[in-house]
């Protein structure tokens, strides 16, 4: 495996996770400092846990990801 490929995996996934925190961060804000009726806040509650699924995805697609071109 390429140093220059695992470097250019590592920056794309490490952006892609500080985009996802910085939804959950606003969401997080928002939730704070506003008075949101019920459905508002369920609703930003279910894209908080998909935001925080979507980070474990990210992070275990580049492990495998990486570990399958540590094999070829």
């Amino acid at each position: 495996m390429n140093l220059l490929e695992l470097f250019g995996d590592a920056i794309i996934v490490t952006g892609e996770i500080l985009i996802a925190y910085t939804v959950i961060s606003v969401h997080a804000q928002v939730r704070k400092e506003h008075s949101l009726d019920k459905a508002v806040y369920k609703e930003m509650r279910k894209e908080h846990i998909l935001a925080i699924l979507g980070i474990i995805m990210l992070i275990i697609g580049f492990l495998l990801r990486t570990y399958a071109k540590h094999l070829s």
